[in-house]
């Protein structure tokens, strides 16, 4: 038991002999309550971390741990901290290490760590391959301490290979070398010299070598249970979060400028909360606690609620019964979550937050590069007040911004950029991309040498740019806590062995070793600018996605963006449409709306499609083309192939709210618009990529390809979405033909991968070399790109055209990145790694309808209200008519008229659910055309070829029987 801990740091009286070294004149001494430890002298000093500062005082609950790091460090007892998601167990090990002046190697783990990430890697140089030793071989062989932390993201089977390393401190390499333990390695050394041990193969592992690892209780929290004979090996501690008067204490510290009262409320609030939490009701994180009082410090005009709501998004985490708990604790304590008056101001340089009473001055680090965004931005008051609460999250470090697909987090984002003077960069997460991925990959040089590529974060880092994450909902939650060291103290170790370090503690560092930065960069530890900022965007929670778990509430806050009043999103549409069409866009609105906030779970989920973006697109088109609104909705929401009983509901809602198309008010269009958008072919090459196929016109295609044509001059990427065999293909092709347009094409299947879609790997002399992918040929060069059979790729892997579609970003597998050309600056021309998008480039997707009996992927939830839909079915029945007299002009119209009654009252079953199949324009086309050739063949025959499939479906053959007899065809 301590009653008084004293904690003493004798500064280190140091005598310079160089820039890059430095040696101390007397040893210092640690010492808590009875333990004391001789500090060491550190090798390199450089693995020792100065984020807190020896000056610093540890919270008080710290002493007790601190002593008990000591003492195992004494016994030689490797370590494993056991707590809740968030950051104290990590700050309890940083400050430790600053106290006894320790050196470490830090080793995150993901659901991808393998033993390539832990004891050594390959690599190839002039022709050879050779081995670099990786985390936990540098920390054995120099005696430093190796820090694993999320033990409990591990896959199983993994972290057992460090077993030997643990409890003997040996370990087989796989470069021929054996580590062994220091004490039989200085035996050996009595017997023989050290160039004979090291021509054996024989390392020694330092004496100092210890272990301290980080997780989280499993089952309470989600991950893998510890492998028995791995945790044999640890002496554990369960790291409690501070008391309530240590963390109030703490609260005063970091928000000076708040009422007592106030901090003491929601401190209260916080801890009773967490005292009553569940599985299915996760914690407040403390750590995040720390991150809006600083927040809530630049602005005490906030309100506690306002502070709660910022640190725990409950309205996305919580089902409405769970909700009660929360407020009935607000309540308790008075929390109350006023809207106050908020607008960022910008005046001479200073960047303010002005609200109804006060003007709060926002210190913002300077930018390392200025803003080359423009947003179209309609300023509303909501949105508004969502960027005064950006800009002052941003002031105080990174944040989370999550709101429901097509909400404008983009062009938020873009906005706060362009107000603050950021340059900020995307990168697109995707489901299948692993933590190398996100910080670095492998990259072959021409001479077949392997070499690392930072990535866009870790471009932005040393850039001290801002990067925003965008997808955060995608990736696996132990991607994200795999930049744990880098939210919470600015520290990222990467792959190829390289530190980057917050700009405040490579400071530190250089001046407690009188180094200078080109000497710390020479080193491998290169400064994160205070400017560097890390934002993630993700999309609102759905019950069938629920991807906020404790973990990701315990990185950062959480800000949502706000649901637009009917007045405000009328508004903004009216603003960017330029449009008199209010009557229709309000009627809209409103529709929306009320499908909203339906009981029916169907028609809230035809909703998703129906997002600000669509809405904008339809209100464009009804401007373009009046009298065709119940058209616009009906192909955005793709009602057509809704359930019979959602889309029955659908047609009812669009009727209360009177949207229909109206014949009266439509407009006689003189000019076509297929003509309008006719290009002039200058390059031969391009004029060979112009497809020219056999396509016999009609007026429902005619109407389809004008419809087409309409929405590309809008600027819209087009997909076509329909059955098969209703001529999405000829449609398409004759398309471009009369447009006068090139493609690029590109077929989509189950293997492909993110990698595929966005480069073509070949092998030549033995190096593996990369090629542009039809997208990227597409994109530079501004043709159209058809990505047909789209809905058979996997859905996370179209995903990710998501940004490309939404704000024209992209990065490419060989980690280039595709940006329109018209964002781009001079340095940016000369950048080999940035591909300019041409502004003609547009994107033709092919699809069949998503649900049975079709086996794709439901493209459209991924990207429907991205693109302009045009639901492509079988022509009516005039216009089919005269389309298969084309295909068989010497057979009998009354034939042709027999086929066609077969086939819609074949269509009319499969719309009723009585048969499966959809049959399609393409299978009549062919009846007719080996009619045409044969006309001798008998027509049951001739049809067998189509019906034949269904011949052991005794159910289904009956009704295609009933069918064909009915009109005089008997095909039994």
């Amino acid at each position: 038991m301590i009653s008084r801990v004293s904690l003493l740091r004798l500064q280190h009286a140091r005598k310079i002999l160089t820039t890059s070294a430095s040696t101390s004149s007397k040893p210092s001494t640690l010492t808590i309550g009875n333990v004391s430890v001789q500090l060491q002298e550190a090798k390199n000093t450089d693995f020792v971390p100065a984020f807190y500062g020896w000056k610093s005082q540890p919270p008080q609950d710290f002493l007790p741990h601190l002593k008990w790091l000591i003492q195992k460090d004494q016994l030689k007892q490797d370590v494993f901290l056991l707590g809740v998601p968030g950051k104290i167990r990590l700050e309890l090990v940083l400050r430790y290490l600053e106290a006894t002046n320790r050196e470490f190697e830090y080793l995150p783990i993901t659901r991808d760590t393998t033993e390539a990430d832990i004891k050594q890697r390959r690599e190839i140089r002039d022709g050879t391959a050779y081995y670099t030793d990786l985390c936990a071989v540098r920390a054995a062989l120099e005696g430093r301490v190796l820090v694993i932390d999320g033990v409990e993201r591990a896959e199983r089977n993994v972290l057992p290979i460090l077993n030997n390393l643990l409890e003997n401190r040996e370990m087989q390499l796989d470069d021929g070398r054996f580590l062994m333990k220091h004490d039989k390695y200085d035996e050996l050394k009595e017997k023989y010299d050290e160039a004979t041990l090291k021509k054996m193969g024989m390392e020694r592992v330092s004496e100092n070598f210890h272990v301290i690892a980080l997780g989280l209780p499993v089952p309470r929290f989600p991950g893998n249970s510890l492998d028995p004979p791995f945790r044999s090996r640890f002496q554990c501690r369960n790291i409690e979060e501070l008391c309530f008067n240590t963390f109030l204490e703490e609260a005063k510290r970091l928000a000076p400028r708040v009422k007592e009262s106030e901090l003491n409320d929601l401190i209260s609030v916080v801890y009773a909360y967490n005292s009553e939490a569940t599985t299915s009701r996760p914690r407040i994180a403390t750590s995040v606690v720390e991150n809006t009082l600083k927040i809530w410090n630049v602005n005490p005009r906030y309100s506690a609620g306002q502070i709660l709501d910022f640190t725990y998004p409950a309205k996305e985490v919580l089902s409405d019964s769970e909700k009660e708990l929360i407020e009935t604790f607000k309540n308790k304590f008075d929390l109350k979550s006023n809207e106050n008056t908020r607008k960022l101001k910008i005046k001479d340089g200073l960047i303010s937050v002005r609200t109804t009473k006060a003007t709060q001055t926002l210190n913002l680090p300077k930018p390392s590069h200025p803003s080359t965004t423009k947003a179209t931005w309609i300023p509303t008051d909501k949105q508004e007040y969502l960027i005064a609460d950006l800009a002052t999250a941003f002031s105080k470090g990174d944040f989370v911004l999550i709101g429901p697909k097509g909400s404008g987090k983009s062009t938020i984002l873009a906005e706060l950029s362009q107000r603050l003077n950021y340059n900020y960069v995307t990168m697109v997460l995707h489901q299948d991309m692993n933590t190398r991925e996100l910080i670095q990959r492998r990259h072959m040089k021409e001479n077949g040498d392997t070499v690392w590529e930072d990535s866009i974060l870790v471009s932005a880092a040393r850039n001290g740019d801002v990067c925003v994450l965008d997808g955060v909902e995608m990736v696996h939650p132990s991607v994200l806590m795999s930049l744990a060291q880098l939210i919470y103290h600015r520290r990222f170790d990467l792959p190829n062995g390289n530190r980057l370090i917050g700009e405040n503690e490579f400071g530190a560092i250089m001046e407690r070793d009188g180094a200078d930065e080109a000497t710390m960069n020479q080193r491998g530890v290169f400064k994160i600018p205070e400017s560097f900022r890390l934002l993630f965007v993700g999309e609102s929670q759905s019950k069938e996605h629920k991807w906020i778990n404790e973990n990701v509430l315990s990185i950062l806050p959480f800000f949502t963006v706000p649901h637009l009043s009917l007045v405000e999103q009328s508004n903004i549409i009216s603003q960017i449409t330029h449009g008199n069409n209010t009557k229709s866009v309000n009627k809209l609105i409103e529709f929306v709306e009320s499908i909203k906030n339906s009981t029916d779970s169907g028609l809230k989920n035809t909703a998703t499609s129906l997002s600000l973006r669509r809405l904008i697109h339809i209100a464009k088109r009804d401007l373009m083309q009046p009298g065709h609104l119940q058209e616009l909705v009906e192909k955005a929401a793709l009602s057509k192939f809704l359930p019979q009983i959602t889309k029955e509901t659908f047609e009812h809602e669009m009727k209360t709210a009177k949207i229909y198309n109206d014949t009266k008010i439509r407009t006689k269009e003189d000019q076509k618009y297929l003509d309008m958008i006719r290009a002039e072919t200058e390059r031969p090459e391009d004029e060979a990529l112009i497809p020219n196929v056999l396509f016999h016109h009609n007026k429902q295609h005619d109407e389809v390809l004008e419809d087409m044509a309409r929405d590309m001059k809008l600027g819209s990427h087009l997909l076509l979405i329909g059955n098969q065999g209703v001529g999405k293909n000829k449609l398409t092709d004759r398309f471009l033909h009369l447009i006068n347009r090139p493609r690029q094409y590109m077929q989509l299947h189950r293997d492909t991968t993110v990698q595929t879609l966005t480069m073509q790997t070949v092998v030549e002399n033995g190096i593996i070399r990369h090629e542009d992918s039809a997208l990227v040929k597409a994109a530079r060069s501004g043709q159209i790109l058809v990505i047909d059979e789209a809905d058979k790729a996997p859905l996370h892997v179209i995903a990710i055209l998501k940004t490309l579609l939404d704000t024209g970003n992209l990065v490419l597998g060989d980690g280039r990145s595709l940006r329109p050309a018209a964002s781009f600056t001079d340095a940016d021309k000369r950048n080999d790694r940035l591909v300019p998008i041409h502004p003609n480039f547009r994107i033709i997707m092919l699809a069949n309808r998503p649900g049975f009996p079709f086996l794709g992927n439901n493209l459209f939830a991924v990207l429907g209200d991205l693109f302009a839909i045009h639901m492509i079915d079988h022509p009516g029945r005039a216009s089919e008519f005269e389309m298969i007299r084309k295909y068989g002009p010497n057979v009998n119209a009354a034939v042709l008229n027999q086929l066609l009654t077969i086939f819609n009252e074949l269509r009319d079953k499969t719309d009723q659910g009585v048969l499966q199949y959809p049959y399609s324009t393409r299978e009549l086309v062919n009846i007719v055309r080996h009619c045409n050739e044969f006309p001798n063949d008998p027509l049951p025959e001739v049809c067998r070829n189509v019906f034949d499939f269904d011949s052991y479906s005794e159910d289904t053959i009956a009704v295609i029987h009933e069918v064909f007899q009915k009109h005089g065809v008997p095909l039994g």
